[in-house]
């Protein structure tokens, strides 16, 4: 938690990284809603003093400055932003321990994704639910080493640094931030959760890439344990504890820290290692040897803020810059979070905030600027509709009809919604070579609905679409899912007509699954698993056109020209569809993907 100035408002910056909301109206999720309140960075700041922290009116007037760089930058859609000067946490009975931090100042954001209309019919925050962004001057490094920390010392840890696991990795990987060359300039990482339910992306900035922070030794680590032993000691006899049950527990603490002082009294001067929250209690044979890996849990180097960049924190001069943002958002899949995670790998001027700090006479005289437009615009439609597409908009018969030709490559389609996947990507429309169509290219989208489509779809239609894949896409591969639902939002398991395809290989036939769930007497004794014939791996793009004939209770199914399967009773008398999505649940290579086209809806 830190302290906020402005409305002086305490503010809870990592609430909303316990559970995504799945609140998040599509009334206003492609709409820049933009900030509360704009902030005047030319506005004259006073000092402002806190606890045993004075901040400078220098410092006060770089928090805003920040701020005005931050609201250049990245304008918040589908939300509603916030943003506050920041400083450090106000001291209370139960933060004693953050006493020893260094002096911070500069901007927090919030990006609130759960509205309400006001009096006046404008968004405004109906939670705090959201996603945080903080540009830190001299800001919090990685998480506190609770076992030591004291109000005399802040030690600390990075979670993530010995190494990520396939999902962490993944959501680093998103959009490109591990492999950004701005961030690569500078240090940066991707960090997990730590003993705090946090997952952020970090950039930081100090001047030459000269870190602010040293490994703790053996030596230093054993001295402050003692000292915590000695601490918790006090504090249970303070509560009430026996103190000769006390003593008696602590003399078993010091023995054993001295048996450690004597196995490394040679090495002392080595980086302390530890668990990544060891504990006190080492008179439990499992924690006799803290440094010891044990192959258990990973052992994490300790760290501590730089003694002479610690006492310069005080100073109007930054030592370094903490440029922080959830990642939490755009890792479970939220628009809003991603379009923040997207604006700080784009727009957010790294460069200048850097010299303007550390080398300011290589940016004096010049204004901050963003690197790009913190408005993304819409260059979606390519205003030629193709020849098909007029021909279907005038025939009465035809209900819907989509072959992208509207839209440019590589954008998000018109008219129509996907989730993002799991690389935090939506489906976007191509082209594909040999085929002069326009694609919708679905690579581990979980949901991807036509927002345009009329519901209910008429009592009696055929529905057909031009399904293809990419050579050599494995037999693995998930596949690529239909479903017609009769509620008005995806029901798992309620009634529903729910198709799957995946390809072959080798130019042998996919496998395709069709299944009516209507209760007990729709349908009877029918299989669900067929051969998908004609459509396999072994060429360069694999197309096929698939067919539902939908006519009373019967269901027909054909890929091309061949009629796989043909269901008498598959769906009760007067069902009408009012949900129809598309989705590939997930995909594991860059081949592992489905393009869609020609997506047909006819009145029989």
């Amino acid at each position: 938690m830190k302290y906020l100035i402005g409305t002086l408002l305490l503010f809870m910056l990592q609430l909303c990284n316990s559970a995504f909301s799945q609140n998040h109206n599509d009334a206003y999720e492609n709409s820049y809603l933009g900030w509360i309140k704009m902030f005047n960075p030319n506005e004259p700041e006073k000092p402002y003093k806190q606890d045993h922290y004075t901040y400078s009116a220098k410092q006060m007037a770089i928090s805003r400055t920040i701020i005005g760089w931050v609201q250049q930058s990245y304008t918040p859609k589908g939300a509603i932003g916030q943003a506050l000067k920041l400083v450090n946490e106000k001291m209370h009975e139960y933060n004693q321990d953050k006493k020893a931090l260094p002096q911070m100042y500069g901007a927090a954001t919030r990006t609130f994704i759960e509205l309400k209309k006001n009096q006046k019919g404008q968004w405004t925050p109906a939670t705090n639910t959201g996603w945080y962004m903080d540009i830190a001057v001299n800001g919090p490094i990685g998480d506190k080493s609770y076992a030591i920390t004291s109000p005399d010392n802040y030690f600390f840890y990075i979670p993530g640094e010995k190494g990520l696991n396939e999902d962490e990795q993944r959501v680093a990987n998103m959009r490109g931030f591990s492999t950004h060359p701005t961030f690569k300039k500078y240090i940066s990482w991707y960090q997990p959760k730590g003993i705090k339910p946090i997952l952020q992306y970090v950039v930081l900035l100090c001047k030459d890439n000269v870190k602010p922070y040293l490994p703790v030794t053996k030596g230093e680590y054993l001295a402050e344990l003692e000292k915590a032993i000695g601490r918790d000691a006090a504090e249970r006899i303070k509560k009430g504890n026996n103190p000769a049950s006390v003593n008696e527990q602590m003399a078993k603490r010091k023995a054993a820290l001295n048996r450690l002082k004597e196995k490394y009294k040679n090495r002392l001067n080595e980086p302390a290692k530890v668990k990544e929250q060891p504990d006190l209690y080492l008179e439990y044979e499992s924690d006799t040897d803290i440094f010891e890996d044990n192959g258990y849990s990973s052992r994490y180097t300790v760290y501590k803020y730089d003694p002479a960049k610690l006492a310069l924190t005080k100073s109007d001069q930054p030592q370094w810059i903490v440029i922080a943002w959830d990642a939490a958002g755009i890792a479970n899949g939220d628009e809003a979070g991603a379009h923040l995670h997207q604006s700080m790998l784009d727009n957010m001027n790294y460069d200048y905030i850097y010299n303007y700090f550390f080398y300011p006479e290589k940016v004096k005289g010049i204004a901050y600027k963003p690197l790009k437009s913190s408005i993304e615009e819409e260059k979606n439609s390519t205003n030629q509709t193709s020849a098909v597409s007029k021909k279907n908009a005038a025939d009465a018969a035809v209900f819907f009809f989509e072959d992208f030709s509207l839209n440019a490559a590589g954008q998000k389609p018109i008219g129509w919604k996907s989730e993002l996947d799991l690389d935090g990507k939506y489906a976007t429309v191509t082209t594909l070579p040999g085929k002069d169509e326009k694609w919708l290219e679905i690579k581990g989208q979980n949901k991807v609905i036509p927002l345009n489509l009329k519901k209910p779809l008429p009592q009696d239609f055929e529905l057909s679409f031009d399904l293809a894949v990419p050579k050599n896409i494995p037999w693995g591969a998930k596949a690529f899912v239909l479903y017609l639902g009769t509620a008005k939002n995806y029901v798992e398991n309620g009634p529903c007509i729910n198709l799957r395809i995946k390809a072959g290989f080798s130019g042998r036939p996919g496998e395709t699954f069709i299944e009516c769930k209507f209760g007990s007497s729709y349908p009877v004794n029918v299989k669900p698993y067929y051969d998908a014939t004609g459509f396999s791996n072994d060429k360069e793009i694999n197309k096929i056109t698939i067919t539902l004939k939908k006519k009373g209770e019967s269901l027909e199914y054909f890929i091309d020209q061949n009629k796989i399967a043909e269901i008498v009773k598959a769906v009760p008398p007067g069902t009408l569809f009012n949900w129809l999505q598309l989705s590939h649940l997930r995909s594991d290579g860059d081949n592992q993907k489905y393009y869609l086209s020609n997506f047909k809806i006819t009145k029989l």
